[in-house]
C-alpha cells in the first residue's frame, strides 16, 4: 500500500514538474510573441515615415524636372540656345 502511495506521489510529482515546464514554456512563447508584435508596430510606423518621405521627395523631384524651368535656366543662367535644324545630325547605331 506504501508503495503504490510513493508511486502516485512520484507521478503526481512528475505530473507537477511537467505542467510547471509547459507553463514555463507557454509563457516564454508569450513573452517572445508580443516582442515579436511589437517589432512590427515599430516596423510598420517606420513604413508609413519612409512613404510620406517618399511622396514628399516625389513631388520635389517633380518640381525639378518642369521642363519650362529647366529651359529657362539654360538659357537665361547658362547661356545655352536651342538647337537650328540644320545643326542636329542623325547617327544610326547598329547593334
Amino acid at each position: 500500500m506504501k508503495r503504490e502511495r510513493d508511486t502516485k506521489t512520484a507521478a503526481a510529482a512528475v505530473c507537477c514538474a511537467l505542467a510547471g515546464l509547459l507553463l514555463l514554456f507557454v509563457l516564454q512563447t508569450e513573452i517572445r510573441l508580443s516582442a515579436v508584435n511589437d517589432e512590427i508596430g515599430a516596423l510598420r510606423r517606420e513604413k508609413e515615415t519612409l512613404e510620406e518621405n517618399r511622396s514628399v521627395l516625389n513631388v520635389r523631384l517633380a518640381e525639378r524636372w518642369n521642363l519650362t524651368a529647366i529651359e529657362s535656366y539654360a538659357t537665361e543662367v547658362l547661356g545655352m540656345q536651342r538647337c537650328r535644324p540644320g545643326q542636329i545630325v542623325e547617327i544610326e547605331i547598329t547593334p
